[in-house]
């Protein structure tokens, strides 16, 4: 049997790609630019993953 790792607070507030927003809204940007895509919302109640598509980077909006 595996041993779990005890995650911190601040562990268990972070989505892919940065902190979690307690609002749930984020927007993907192309790396390296301010060119992001219009802001979405999502509900953290509902276990959903946030992704970008490559060359994107999922960030706090």
């Amino acid at each position: 049997m595996k041993n779990l790792k005890k995650l911190t607070r601040n562990e268990l507030k972070t989505v892919l790609g940065g902190f979690e927003q307690p609002t749930g809204d984020y927007k993907c940007c192309w790396k390296g630019t301010d060119n992001c895509s219009s802001t979405v919302s999502h509900d953290h109640g509902t276990n959903g993953e946030l992704s970008c598509v490559k060359g994107a980077v999922l960030t706090p909006a």
